[in-house]
């Protein structure tokens, strides 16, 4: 009997010959449908991270890598940052990092597992 009803069972998957469409045409919404949830991920906003110059020193260079890593990124600092003055950074990759600052003698200081997204870095230096 083209087009009956089973008790229990969706009447859309039991009309003959509709029954793969049916199920395809499923697949293809739910795949879609993931698709569009993984568009809508949420995306780690940069976020605004300050570094103090307290010490007596210049600050030339200024990167951060992921939290024992040691793969250290681009230099931050466009300009030195001299004694008593401040420089502001945004930072996208997360909040926990190791940053390290060089300073315009070559000497350098290592901070780790530094949460950018709560604490200034002060140098002291």
């Amino acid at each position: 009997m083209q087009g009956s009803i089973e008790r229990g069972q969706p009447a859309f998957l039991l009309l003959k010959g509709q029954t793969i469409m049916a199920k395809k045409g499923i697949l293809s919404l739910a795949l879609v449908l993931s698709a569009a949830l993984l568009s809508t991920a949420p995306v780690l906003a940069a976020h605004r991270f300050v570094v103090i110059n307290a010490g007596r020193h210049i600050a030339t260079i200024m990167q951060i890598s992921g939290v024992n890593r040691a793969l250290w990124g681009p230099n931050l600092i466009h300009a030195p940052v001299a004694p008593g003055t401040r420089a502001v950074f945004s930072i996208g990759e997360g909040c926990a990092e190791d940053v390290r600052v060089i300073y315009g003698d070559r000497h350098q200081v290592i901070w780790h597992g530094i949460n950018t997204c709560t604490y200034n870095l002060r140098l002291t230096y």
